[in-house]
């Protein structure tokens, strides 16, 4: 294969990969409702949950989200692609897990999917992302949304910090390019980030309702 279009058949492949709707159809499966008009309309994990109270579910989505992002990077890693192929791949899947051009552009909020590319690639953002999510969650607001956006802000700001030498040990791709991954990890990071303004603006909304009865 020629190496010069691996990068335009990762783009393709893991945009497709992402397009997968995977709450989509197994909550259509399971209840007969259409996921994009029950709760927030998400097309992801915890929508399944929250709209149809089955944890199992929700599991069961949020695991092949999982293999939806492992997958779309292993691809140009077994095609013998090198890095920027790979750091492609890893935005695509999620650009189209979220923007999902088959369901309206709508989609899922891109955690899930977010975390096979890390699982597949390196770890390390994963770790920040997840330390930072409880961190928030504990200290500033328990919300999820704020756990998610505080891990999505900080988790790129501390990768570009974090010493050269860690980053490698923990890099599952050879001959990565630790610059590339780093963008890939800050590209990601702004997709996630836009699909949470909604949520957050609900949030900041709500909070200003509980301060306006508290002072009533």
């Amino acid at each position: 294969m020629n190496i010069d279009i691996l990068p335009l058949i990762s783009i393709i492949i893991a945009y497709l990969l992402g397009c997968v709707p995977t709450a989509y159809w197994l909550v259509k499966r399971k209840t007969g409702m259409d996921i994009r008009h029950e709760g927030t309309g998400n097309i992801g994990a915890r929508n399944s949950y929250d709209v149809t109270g089955n944890k199992m579910l929700g599991i069961a989505v949020m695991f092949i989200d999982v293999a939806k992002g492992a997958l779309a990077v292993a691809i140009p890693i077994w095609l013998g692609g090198n890095f920027f192929a790979i750091s492609l791949a890893g935005v695509f899947v999620v650009i189209g897990h979220c923007f999902n051009a088959f369901m309206s552009f709508k989609g899922g909020r891109g955690l899930a999917t977010a975390a096979g590319v890390a699982l597949m690639v390196n770890p390390l953002a994963l770790i920040l992302w997840v330390l930072m999510y409880f961190t928030a969650f504990v200290i500033i607001r328990r919300d999820v949304h704020v756990g998610s956006v505080a891990g999505t802000l900080a988790t790129p700001m501390l990768l570009y910090t974090a010493p050269t030498p860690l980053v490698q040990m923990l890099m599952f791709v050879p001959n990565a390019d630790i610059t590339q991954f780093k963008l890939m990890v800050f590209m990601i990071s702004i997709i996630i980030f836009f699909r949470h303004i909604e949520p957050m603006r609900e949030l900041f909304k709500k909070m200003a309702e509980e301060k306006e009865e508290s002072e009533e």
